[in-house]
């Protein structure tokens, strides 16, 4: 189970986070749920950068989490594959290892900026840079237990990759419920400020396949059913009908359609050119035209001038 709260956002509006009034309330139903349930938190980066209520709820719910770790790994239900994990551990090194290589240090590297604007993309070196972040990202799942909580922050593993290896999440409104809706999957929205379900959903598109918590999370429940028993979602359907409205159809591929859209942008583009090349000719040809029969024609003399001048 995922837990992705957004921040505090600039203007105090409770009903930016659940981290403040709901976070710690969802984080203790998660740990003591029964079947167990993995729980994954990883709030925004700025969570904490403007209220200092928010940044103690967060410090709040890491111990929570972190505590819940602890207490699992003593449980005799829970093993660890320790030489898995040790295999995924010395991956780690080695592809932390390249990738820094490839990055460079110090002033092999400098900015962003200077690199956009002086860099020449070496296509081996970024070809191998992806598919080294890739396997990061295998062997960082790997490196510890598929029961172990944790408290995920930090650019890596990336929220897509959180995404991937959840059945559910939990999180506010912003653009991470509408990203997680491609997936399918069970969701739940925490209404922070407490305007009611209905409004809620009247308020918020994204929301209206999710489960709608309040700040006590006692709605849970809903959530950690649908996951447990498919069969028994009540709101799959709901789910399929909002992602074909708000990311459209599964086929063709996005990128495919992305694709097409460059395409026929591209030929609407080069018919435009031709249109222009054969109107420019058309108006050249025309003004020719009226040049020539604009100017006079030259005039002789009978005594065999050639200036129109005669000689006396």
């Amino acid at each position: 189970m995922l837990y992705a709260p957004t921040w505090e956002g600039w203007d105090g509006n409770p009903g930016n986070t659940s981290i403040v009034l709901a976070g710690e309330n969802i984080v203790r139903k998660l740990v003591a749920a029964d079947p167990p349930v993995r729980v994954l938190y990883k709030p925004h980066p700025f969570t904490g950068t403007v209220s200092k209520e928010a940044g103690a709820a967060h410090q709040r719910i890491t111990a929570l989490v972190r505590k819940a770790a602890a207490q699992r790994a003593l449980d005799p239900r829970f093993v660890a594959d320790t030489a898995v994990q040790a295999q995924a551990k010395a991956e780690l090194d080695r592809i932390e290892a390249r990738l820094a290589q490839l990055a460079g240090t110090g002033g092999d590297r400098g900015d962003e900026a200077e690199a956009t604007r002086d860099g020449v993309l070496d296509v081996a070196r970024h070809e191998e840079a992806a598919r080294l972040r890739a396997e990061w990202n295998d062997a960082y799942w790997r490196s510890f237990p598929s029961w172990e909580h944790r408290v995920i922050t930090g650019p890596e593993p990336r929220l897509y990759d959180c995404f991937n290896v959840s059945d559910a999440m939990v999180s506010d409104i912003s653009s991470v419920v509408s990203d997680f809706i491609a997936s399918g999957k069970p969701y739940a929205v925490t209404d922070s400020a407490e305007v009611g379900a209905e409004e809620f959903k009247r308020n918020n598109t994204a929301v209206r396949a999710a489960v709608i918590l309040s700040n006590s999370a006692n709605e849970l429940g809903e959530l950690l059913s649908a996951v447990r028993d498919p069969a028994a979602d009540p709101l799959a359907e709901d789910r399929k009908e909002l992602k074909q409205y708000l990311l459209g159809p599964d086929e063709p591929t996005s990128l495919q359609q992305f694709n097409t859209a460059v395409a026929n942008l591209a030929l609407k583009a080069e018919t435009r050119n031709v249109g222009q090349q054969s109107r420019d000719a058309a108006a050249l040809a025309q003004a020719e035209a009226e040049l020539a029969t604009a100017l006079p024609g030259q005039r002789v003399s009978t005594a065999g001038d050639t200036d129109g001048v005669g000689t006396g």
